[in-house]
C-alpha cells in the first residue's frame, strides 16, 4: 500500500471517530410529540406538539439521563438510528392517571430527527429532557 492511500484511509478513520466521539457538539433537533388520551378504550382527545431545540458547546464527560427511573410512565418502544451527523430517535411511552375518578390512559409517540455533530448521549439527553417537560405538562393539565 502506498503512502497516499494509507494517509487517505487514516484521515477517513479519523473523521469517522471525530463524528461519533467528538466532545464538540453542535446540533439541531426537530421533535414531534403525539399524545392520545383514552377512557375505557375510547379515544377522547389528542394533540401534536412540535419542538425545535439546538445545542452547542464542548462536553467532556456526559452521563446519559434515562427515562427508566421515572415511575410515572413506561417506555414501550425505543429505537435509534445514528449515522454520525444524522440521528433519528423514536419512542413510544404509555402512562395512566386518575382524573375525576376515571382512569385515563395516554399513549405518547415521540419522533426526533437530529442533524449535527455530537455524541449520542448528548442527543438522547436533549430528547429525554423534552419528553420529561411534556410529561410534566400532561400531569399539570389535570
Amino acid at each position: 500500500m502506498n503512502s497516499k492511500k494509507r494517509k487517505g484511509i487514516l484521515i477517513f478513520i479519523g473523521m469517522l471517530l471525530f463524528l461519533f466521539y467528538s466532545p464538540i457538539a453542535y446540533f439541531k433537533a426537530h421533535t414531534n410529540i403525539e399524545t392520545q388520551n383514552s377512557i375505557n378504550e375510547k379515544n377522547i382527545n389528542g394533540s401534536t406538539t412540535k419542538i425545535d431545540t439546538h445545542s452547542k458547546g464542548i462536553f467532556w464527560s456526559v452521563k446519559e439521563t434515562t427515562l427508566k427511573n421515572d415511575s410515572r410512565f413506561k417506555v414501550n418502544l425505543s429505537s435509534v438510528l445514528n449515522l454520525g451527523i444524522y440521528t433519528k430517535i423514536k419512542k413510544k411511552i404509555s402512562l395512566e392517571r386518575m382524573v375525576n375518578n376515571e382512569l385515563i390512559k395516554t399513549v405518547v409517540i415521540i419522533e426526533s430527527e437530529i442533524w449535527g455533530l455530537g455524541r449520542l448521549s448528548l442527543k438522547k439527553n436533549n430528547l429525554n429532557n423534552s419528553i420529561k417537560t411534556r410529561i410534566d405538562q400532561i400531569y399539570s393539565e389535570n
